[in-house]
């Protein structure tokens, strides 16, 4: 999960209209990390709320997804595990947060209001 994670930071550089490598990105965030954030092992949990925050810039591209893993995210917040709500802490940020124009991003601001 570290792994995947730490090549959204080599993800980010690539437009969204490279179809190949978006697609390739959305299906592991659906089929990994998405599925990692019920996990039952607290570590996979926190490892998965890091990569959101690592690839939210993906995650906001398809808005219903974008809706749906900032929802999971939220819930990490009653996670019995501190590392697990201390990550969902730090990816909620980035998922609700647009840090270049400073404001809300459209289409979540209603699910953390």
């Amino acid at each position: 999960m570290y792994l995947l994670g730490s090549l959204g930071v080599h993800f980010a550089d690539c437009k969204a209209s490279e179809g190949n490598v978006s697609s390739l990105v959305a299906e592991m965030l659906v089929q990994r990390v998405a599925k990692d954030l019920r996990s039952e092992q607290p570590h996979l949990r926190g490892r998965a709320c890091w990569a959101v925050g690592q690839f939210s810039d993906f995650i906001a591209q398809d808005n219903a997804f974008h809706v749906d893993v900032t929802s999971q995210v939220l819930e990490r917040f009653g996670d019995e595990a501190l590392p697990v709500r201390f990550q969902a802490a730090v990816a909620l940020r980035k998922l609700v947060y647009d840090e270049e124009t400073r404001a809300p991003v459209e289409g979540v601001a209603h699910i953390v209001a």
